[in-house]
């Protein structure tokens, strides 16, 4: 048997759009998922002390440099156990559940479990290619049939990935692509908002909506570090915070999943209002980190397709560019967030809360697209450090 492939980035024509649909399930699914988000694997904890002796282990037993496990380790989940994929790759070296299934691993948040059965599939690439680590890297997180058949050069995601393991491990790989923070500024700067219609919103109906969920927005936006404005700007954009609707296209519920986004997601009904806010936040998160803090990027991924974003970022689609708009206009300037992490400040974590609390004034949106726009400069555009 081939080894299996790990922690493959969801790289997809489509985000929210097919025709497939998925029905309500009971409400004990429903308490289950919940349940799971609040206790999130809290139950392991890997010290750097035992983490440094896992590492070491599993490097003598497989012949690797320990400074390689370690890197991977960082590059895909910043060393954190408990780190969860929005594809749902799980523990320290991101293992897709039926892969740690095939190497024997009954738990991937176990430190150890993970980084030895990981470590394990990482040799056998780097023997399968005869050393070049390079190529090994890339069917870790590709797939070895990607590495092996695909003509096209690999997915940006994927040369980040290589990047840090080569830069932390110091392996002097060289990358398949333009560097990683050139092919970010093309596409930023490819990713022109150009709103066709206007756009009104009554405040005190929009805060009336949002009050009805704001208690999970909140808590969606801590456990994610996001904006919660953010989160109920998708929403309102979305579905106009309507749990039961439907696109035609077949995205269910307030963030507008699709069956296959939501089952990725772990998320057993996407018109449970907690469940599709948290999985669907938890996937906007990870956008929000590959697109290293562009909002206009995270936006276009969540509802173009990261695939379509990343092939053609010149031609950006007139439904997605209002969409965009539409969002950063309920989105107030101040809020801003670190650029290592995507976390808030202090001072924008009490402002969020405030705005939260608040009532949404019209002053505070404004009433056109065409003038949300205007007033959103690229630099401002981008999550950036609030002094």
């Amino acid at each position: 048997m081939s080894p299996p492939t790990i922690a493959q980035p969801i790289i997809q024509e489509t985000h929210l759009r097919t025709n497939n649909r998925m029905r309500p399930v009971a409400n004990g699914q429903a308490d289950a998922f919940r349940q799971s988000l609040r206790t999130h694997v809290n139950n392991h904890k890997a010290d750097e002390a035992n983490l440094k002796r896992i590492i070491h282990k599993a490097a003598q037993s497989n012949g690797l440099d320990p400074g390689l496990i370690r890197a991977v380790i960082q590059a895909q989940s910043n060393c954190d156990p408990k780190a969860i994929s929005p594809a749902g790759a799980q523990g320290l070296m991101q293992l897709m559940p039926e892969t740690a299934a095939e190497l024997g691993i009954t738990d991937a948040f176990d430190p150890e479990q993970n980084v030895m059965g990981a470590s394990r599939y990482l040799k056998s690439l780097v023997d399968r290619y005869d050393g070049d680590m390079g190529r090994a890297l890339r069917a870790y997180t590709w797939g070895m049939g990607n590495v092996d058949r695909n003509p096209n050069p690999p997915p940006l995601e994927v040369e980040r990935f290589v990047a840090k393991v080569s830069a932390a491990a110091s392996l002097g790989v060289a990358t398949e692509r333009t560097p990683t923070s050139t092919l970010l500024a093309e596409m930023s700067a490819a990713v022109q908002i150009r709103p066709e219609q206007t756009f009104r919103l009554d405040a005190v109906q929009y805060k009336a909506k949002r009050s009805g969920v704001d208690g999970i927005i909140h808590q969606a936006a801590q456990h994610y570090k996001l904006n919660p404005d953010l989160i109920a700007a998708v929403i309102h954009t979305e579905s106009n915070f309507d749990k039961n609707a439907v696109s035609h296209a077949g995205a269910q519920g307030l963030m507008q999943l699709m069956p296959a986004t939501a089952a990725e997601l772990g998320v057993t009904n996407p018109f449970d209002p907690e469940q599709n806010i948290m999985g669907a936040s938890r996937y906007l998160k990870g956008l929000v980190e590959r697109y290293d803090g562009d909002l206009r990027l995270a936006l276009a991924a969540y509802n173009w397709g990261m695939g379509n974003l990343e092939r053609h970022p010149g031609r950006l689609p007139a439904e997605t560019s209002n969409y965009i708009a539409k969002v950063l206009a309920l989105i107030p300037t101040e809020v801003k967030y670190t650029v290592a992490t995507g976390e808030m400040t202090p001072a924008a974590e009490q402002r969020s809360r405030q705005v939260g609390q608040e009532a949404i004034s019209p002053d505070k949106i404004s009433p056109t697209i065409g003038q949300a726009t205007q007033a959103y400069a690229p630099d401002s555009l981008r999550i950036k450090t609030s002094v």
